[in-house]
């Protein structure tokens, strides 16, 4: 604990961040744990005092998730969040497996400085409207 203190702290760390929840491989089931992957984030965010503001959601037809993308507001969100990047691969018996067989599927989860992203966003923007 204490060598993580004495590390330097990365200049964005105040920042708010951007969460991009997508389900992989997997079908219903990764859309449903994609779900829950979702609230998941949204309460660790107002536990620690920030303001989760939903951006975009693309829901499927049974309470599932396709992709989630959650601005996570507050000074330090971007230091608490920054390292939740990456592809988890998730082996459960889901709730709609009627014969207790485990399934396996894939989750995707990225963090974006908010300020990083909306350069981005510009920048493309910018180039869209030049071609």
């Amino acid at each position: 604990e204490l060598k993580v203190l004495l590390l330097p702290r990365d200049p964005n760390d105040d920042r708010d961040v951007i969460l991009e929840i997508r389900a992989g491989a997997g079908g219903d089931e990764a859309a449903l744990f994609a779900a829950e992957l979702y609230r998941m984030y949204v309460r660790y965010s107002q536990r620690h005092r920030y303001t989760p503001e939903l951006l975009s959601l693309n829901e499927t037809g049974i309470d599932g998730i396709k992709e989630a993308i959650v601005a996570v507001r507050g000074e330090g969100a971007y230091g608490l969040l920054r390292r939740e990047s990456g592809v988890q691969r998730v082996q459960r018996v889901p709730a709609t497996e009627s014969q207790g067989r485990i399934h396996t599927y894939r989750q995707f989860l990225d963090s974006f400085d908010a300020v990083q992203q909306r350069l981005q966003r510009d920048l493309l923007e910018t180039v869209r409207l030049v071609s």
